[in-house]
């Protein structure tokens, strides 16, 4: 049983939407944050007419691992090498321990690395953004009312501890604090933890509860109930609506958490040398991970390299056209009330 750290994810509202109320309240700034509600599910988005979303994943809920091999089949056959189809299960049925191994493993990672590259595209997102604050504060502009709100909101989602008046003095050094923190995880790394924790997809965390990283969670009723665990004890493994939200989860404790400051800092050194972070890198800033230490990082890098996960390693996000992804569900059905998941704005 892995650390446990690790906490269940838990979205924010819209920073569009926040933004469009936030002139008629900005006199109230220090009272909103001060009082700023724990953090809630991410609201459902619209549903429209067809199956794609203008920069989302459309999600689909196979009923069989067969089914969901069958629709991974079709839809990564439509993008070229350095490309991920913006198409992925919302769960993972179960079935796939009957699959021979390699073909488990294929099925695994083309389910996992689109969730994985959606959500480090969001925060990407939010990293040029505060990148561009940061540059127009070192040409000595000043931070608007709206560059503030954004760095008070991100300070709030990545628990970066601020008040507003200490933004508005010294907005450069919130906006460092949150380039630690308001980053990616490379896909090879996150891939490979996910098929470590998950027993490629086929554990029973996995299968009832979408966990694909063995996070923990503490509260009463909680989670799923490892069979073994000892009368008394409280820890369960968290589980989630689905495998976005698990993926959510596992970017938000890597990029929050006291344990993974080594990891966050190795990746920022790698920024400041101008390098890309190597994901074999990172492994190491992840010994709290796991009671086994050494021993689980290099079981991770072993993952890595026996599956040729580096082939990962910076691919992009293809939005394939509406009736290509209809053609490609073939009559399977799309994840109930959640259509797609919207990147932040």
């Amino acid at each position: 049983m892995e650390s446990g750290d690790a906490q269940p994810p838990s979205a924010l509202f819209s920073l569009r939407a926040f933004l469009k109320t936030s002139v008629a309240v900005l006199g109230l700034l220090p009272l909103l944050v001060s009082l700023s509600p724990p953090d809630r599910a991410r609201p459902e988005p619209a549903r429209g007419p067809g199956p794609a979303s203008e920069g989302g994943l459309v999600l689909f809920r196979p009923t069989s691992a067969q089914e969901l091999a069958a629709v991974l089949d079709r839809v990564w056959a439509e993008v070229e090498e350095g490309g991920v189809p913006n198409v992925a299960p919302a769960i993972l049925p179960p079935g796939l321990d009957r699959f021979p191994v390699a073909r488990r493993k294929e099925v695994f990672v083309r389910a996992v690395v689109p969730h994985v590259v959606a959500a480090n595209e969001r925060i990407r997102a939010q990293r040029d953004s505060l990148e561009a604050i940061g540059r127009n504060l070192e040409r000595g502009g000043r931070a608007s009312e709206v560059d503030l709100l954004f760095l008070l909101d991100l300070a709030r989602r990545y628990r970066v501890k601020v008040d507003p008046t200490g933004v508005r003095a010294d907005p450069r050094a919130v906006v460092d604090a949150l380039l630690q923190r308001v980053d990616v995880v490379p896909v090879p790394l996150a891939v490979a933890q996910a098929a470590l924790e998950s027993a490629w997809g086929t554990s029973r965390f996995a299968v009832e509860g979408n966990s694909l990283f063995g996070q923990w969670v503490f509260r009463a009723g909680a989670g799923i109930a490892p069979r073994d665990r000892p009368p008394g004890a409280r820890y369960a493994v968290a589980a989630f609506p689905g495998l976005a939200e698990a993926v959510d989860g596992y970017l938000r404790n890597l990029n929050t958490l006291w344990a993974y400051e080594e990891f966050r800092r190795l990746r920022a050194q790698a920024r400041v040398e101008g390098r890309r972070p190597d994901p074999r890198e990172l492994a190491w800033g992840l010994l709290p991970y796991s009671v086994r230490r050494e021993a689980y990082v290099q079981e991770v890098l072993d993952v890595m390299r026996q599956n040729r996960l580096g082939r990962y390693q910076g691919v992009r996000l293809v939005r394939l056209a509406p009736e290509r992804i209809e053609a490609a569900l073939c009559g399977t059905r799309l994840a109930s009330g959640r259509e797609t998941v919207a990147p932040d704005a």
